[in-house]
């Protein structure tokens, strides 16, 4: 106990030193921030502001401590003409004023209006709008809403032109910050700090838990914390779950060939009210109403033609948060926490199946970005998770001997009957005699290299999963005592090579057991996983099927049962492929927001200079594509910090306790060749199929390549890069690992929700 605690003590006090220090570099308590409070959802047509005419929009901000006010102006045929903004509070005082000068033509400008003085306890305000410019022209559009058009939760009242309605609302979007919203804010801080510590007195030596520790904690803050919709495109990933709960397992289309669905009238408020903790204070009567039952048409080009199984797991909670009628914060969470839940759970499995490398497993599992994606609404977070659990399974078959071994061995009197072992592996009696004299000298402390049960605690009894067979003739006896008792004969001799004797026929001291074998269920079940690993980038990482080769196919029940399975993979892969054909001929790809992308433009680009399309490819995978691999930490703040973290999570392997030793030297070198130009081709066909589908014809650059695209396959590259022959001996290896992680999850957690991205991404017009 008295270690336990000095080695908590040092890791708290290391933990301290790291929270002390983010508070010196970024104060919590510095000024500038704010909660966006939304009037007008969206925009729906203008009001004419010419020369010499006033605008005046009357507001109110509950809690007053209005610091800044954003709204909306289009300059069409304005130039030389100038707006004045003032804002004004009920008694007149003048709290802001601006000028805004057209001088180029411009369709519209954001106004950002900063407030001259404290508006604390102030709480009725308005906005005066006035053309200073002579009356010469159409002069400013200020960009409106219509009060009582169809899906809005929250209005405010007609703006007066001259004095007389004006029939429209002005959009803005309104920046505060009051006492109760710097609790809020201070409170978030305290709790995610104090968890911290409970983390790291949670965490041990057990990878699973270690795992279900920070998995659970940090997902769980990141849904809540994390604005919605965070900017790694989950405002589409969102909207095709939505739709997919409604109904809609592919987008339909409208008169105008548009893709999307019919959802509820005020879905808006979900994508453009950016909701966080504080936001959703500032916004609770638009956020805290249930989607509408009237139904409107929305609209999104980017998801229609991606495979939709990874969608329909978020697409359950949204389901249940509709059928309960809960509020539209409600339903978000929900989305976000059925997708944290299925990460947990498959990932989770996934640790707790593989008996070798569960580090590597539990680092790629704990990424920063992969915890963060977790706990979003996301195709990602399904994708990931599945993936990590595929090849979990698969390494697990590759690697397991198939051959008997003794579990699970308890002894009380020091010694094992031999017999019974070597009847239940399948020897002879006057076979494997070096196997009955070391069992002779079983003891206790047997177990401590024999225990085989799959367990984050199991340690091989020889390196590289050796049957029992050739690990009782020799490690077995390494740190027994002999007992001076040789175990004979015995009936349980008889019980020969069929089944697993029981505890009595081993006389209470041992089981003797065989891996699990691969039958129908297990070929289903993997099956399924490949479907949501193959679904996304255009099975792209389907190609992780190839382990299967390395599959004993004494693993299998039947003989011949291993070719049936690649056979059925290979078959269910042609069918997802020709579904993905399908809905690229159906929903024909469009990327709006890199420039002009044309797919079949950017392909006669690359066969009609293929090897200069080469060049550009090969240069971005030398140069900025292999950095992707250091930059999972995808802040660019702290990029000497993501760099030495990626090499612990990219190396956590090498020192690994648990790692296989190859009886077969070729199988060996099969297997790492395989693997690593696995994932080699992976990257190539990723930079490809995004220079293909999501970058401008011609470009010397490729656009669209995100570090996420990598953490599914992580794991094997670390298994590669583990078979590097370096020992580990560091004491509570796993333990010292899993602070790491923590750390860096907790200033990936600190620094994007409550530091970059808390209150408003202001390169976003909502």
């Amino acid at each position: 106990m008295s270690e336990f605690i000095k080695g908590k003590a040092v890791l708290c006090l290391i933990l301290t030193v790291f929270w002390v220090g983010l508070i010196l570099i970024h104060n919590p308590h510095e000024t500038h921030k704010y909660a966006t409070r939304y009037f007008g959802i969206s925009h729906a047509g203008g009001i004419p502001v010419n020369g010499g005419e006033t605008l005046r929009q009357d507001f109110t901000i509950k809690g007053g401590g209005l610091m800044q006010l954003k709204c909306f102006v289009g300059g069409v045929d304005a130039e030389g003409e100038e707006l004045r903004f003032r804002v004004l509070t009920k008694d007149g005082t003048v709290v802001a004023e601006q000028v805004f000068s057209q001088d180029t033509y411009e369709i519209w400008n954001i106004i950002d209006i900063e407030m001259n003085q404290d508006t604390t306890g102030m709480t009725d305000y308005t906005l005066e709008i006035t053309n200073i410019s002579k009356p010469n022209g159409p002069g400013f559009v200020v960009y409106g809403y219509f009060p009582d058009q169809a899906g809005l939760t929250s209005t405010q009242p007609a703006a007066e032109l001259n004095g007389a309605g004006s029939g429209m609302a002005v959009v803005m979007r309104a920046g505060i910050w009051d006492g109760t919203i710097q609790k809020i804010y201070y409170g978030q801080w305290l709790v995610m700090i104090l968890l911290s510590y409970l983390v790291i007195f949670l965490l041990g030596d057990s990878p699973s838990r270690n795992f279900l520790v920070i998995g659970t904690a940090v997902g769980v803050f990141f849904a809540v914390y994390n604005p919605f919709w965070n900017y790694l495109d989950e405002n589409t990933h969102y909207f095709r779950s939505f739709a997919i709960s409604e109904g809609y397992w592919h987008d339909g289309v409208d008169e105008q060939g548009n893709y999307g669905a019919n959802l509820p009238a005020n879905f808006d408020d979900s994508l453009v009210v950016t909701l966080s903790p504080i936001n959703y204070y500032a916004n609770a009567d638009i956020l805290g109403a249930a989607y509408s039952n009237d139904r409107e048409w929305y609209g999104t080009p980017y998801m229609s033609s991606v495979l939709p199984f990874d969608h329909m797991i978020a697409a359950i909670g949204i389901k249940i948060g509709t059928v309960l009628h809960l509020p539209i914060v409600g339903v978000v969470l929900l989305s976000r926490f059925t997708d944290l839940a299925f990460y947990i759970a498959l990932s989770y499995a996934a640790i707790r199946r593989i008996r070798y490398y569960k580090i590597v497993f539990f680092t790629m599992a704990t990424i920063p970005l992969a915890t963060y994606l977790a706990g979003t609404c996301s195709q990602d977070a399904v994708h990931i998770s599945a993936t990590f659990l595929f090849l979990s399974l698969l390494l697990s078959y590759v690697f397991e001997d198939p051959s008997a071994h003794v579990n699970e061995v308890r002894t009380e009197t020091g010694y094992i009957d031999a017999a019974a072992v070597r009847a239940a592996l399948g020897a002879d009696d006057g076979g494997n005699e070096k196997a009955a004299a070391s069992l002779s000298m079983g003891s206790g402390d047997a177990s401590a290299n024999m225990d085989l049960s799959g367990g984050d605690s199991a340690k091989a009894a020889k390196p590289g999963g050796a049957s029992a067979k050739t690990a009782l003739s020799g490690d077995a006896s390494a740190n027994a005592t002999p007992s001076g008792e040789v175990g004979g004969k015995t009936d349980a001799g008889k019980a020969g090579g069929h089944g697993q004797p029981s505890a009595a026929q081993l006389g209470g001291f041992a089981k003797v057991s065989s891996p699990s074998k691969i039958g129908i269920p297990q070929i289903v079940g993997i099956l399924v996983l490949f479907v949501f690993v193959a679904s996304i980038k255009y099975l792209i990482y389907s190609l992780l099927f190839v382990l299967a080769f390395f599959i004993p196919k004494e693993r299998f029940e039947k003989a011949g049962m291993k070719k049936w399975f690649i056979i059925s993979g290979v078959i269910l892969g042609v069918i997802l492929m020709a579904y993905q054909v399908y809905l690229l001929k159906a929903y024909p790809f469009v990327e709006l927001r890199n420039g002009e992308v044309d797919v079949a433009g950017q392909m006669a680009f690359v066969f009609g200079d293929f090897y200069g399309a080469f060049r550009i490819l090969a240069h971005y995978f030398t140069g900025q594509f292999l950095l992707q691999f250091y930059g999972i930490y995808m802040f660019g703040e702290f990029n000497g910090i993501a760099y030495l973290l990626s090499m612990v999570i990219l190396l956590s392997g090498v020192l690994a306790s648990d790692k296989y030793s190859w009886e077969n030297p070729r199988r060996r070198k099969a297997f790492r060749w395989v693997s690593f130009l696995t994932v080699v081709v992976m990257c190539a066909l990723i930079i490809s199929a995004l220079y293909v589908g999501y970058t401008p014809v011609g470009s010397t650059d490729v656009d669209g390549v995100q570090t996420r695209y990598l953490i599914p396959f992580l794991p094997l590259l670390g298994i590669v890069l583990a078979d590097l022959p370096v020992e580990g001996k560091i004491r509570h290896y796993e333990e010292k690992i899993a602070f790491i992680m923590a750390l860096g999850n907790m200033l990936f957690l600190a620094y994007y929700t409550l530091i970059d991205r808390l209150f408003y991404w202001p390169s976003v017009w909502n």
